[in-house]
């Protein structure tokens, strides 16, 4: 019972604070309604039947995140983070969209069942390669790196992997990962647990940083912003 109210009041607090525009929008719309035709349950009808469009477009504000850390000095990297959502089975598409666009870097995130297989279809182009203790998360690149000494022990069931790139003669710490959603109290711990062990691999060092993946949370959420503060990072 705790959990399941715990779940309901964090989730749904990070999404008003991550969502809120797209939510001033649906109850924008609400509002408008109710004065036009004066029927508050028509409203209440064009309220629900916004929900899920606002939704859709806070999903999609949540695809491709990263964060970073750089000097004047340093020069322009590209990368890509994709979800590659287990199950989904559209090897090609995602093979060519990567081929054609060939960032210095590639963030994967549930790349399990059939994905280690089709991704071997990029080898050739990405020869150095890292990954999460369990394999979901990786980490492609077009240049040598060193892995980052991740502690061994850390109460979470998701990983994240980070390496050390040497980008042109500057060395750049990456760390690529996939946060849990806060659905419990159990998973907002080991959200946190993820958070801060990258946060300390971050902020120990003061070489530039790039955190990329899937956060699973949007740009004004409450842990978004404290993994930022304590990282020292910069949106984009």
């Amino acid at each position: 019972m705790h959990e399941t109210a715990f779940s309901q009041l964090v989730w749904l607090g990070d999404n008003l604070a991550s969502f809120s525009p797209h939510l001033a929008v649906v109850l924008a719309v609400f509002a408008v309604a109710l004065s036009v035709t004066g029927s508050r349950r028509l409203a209440v009808v064009v309220l629900i039947a916004g929900l899920p469009f606002g939704g859709l477009v806070a999903r999609a504000a949540m695809v491709g995140e990263a964060v970073g850390r750089c000097t004047q000095d340093v020069q322009r990297i590209t990368a890509i983070s994709m979800n590659l959502l287990a199950d989904n089975q559209n090897y090609g598409a995602m093979i060519d969209y990567i081929s054609a666009d060939m960032p210095d870097i590639v963030a994967f995130q549930e790349a399990v069942h059939d994905w280690p297989g089709k991704l071997h279809r990029l080898n050739k182009f990405y020869p150095y390669r890292a990954q999460s203790p369990d394999g979901a998360t990786r980490l492609f690149s077009r240049h040598k790196f060193d892995a980052l000494p991740f502690a061994q022990a850390v109460d979470t069931i998701r990983r994240s992997v980070g390496v050390e790139i040497n980008f042109n003669g500057t060395v750049v710490r990456v760390v690529a990962a996939h946060f849990l959603k806060p659905m419990t109290a159990t998973m907002h711990r080991q959200r946190q647990a993820q958070m801060d062990e990258i946060s300390t691999l971050v902020a120990q060092s003061r070489k530039p940083a790039i955190v990329l993946g899937d956060f699973n949370a949007g740009p004004t959420s409450f842990d978004f912003l404290g993994l930022i503060d304590a990282s020292r990072l910069n949106t984009p």
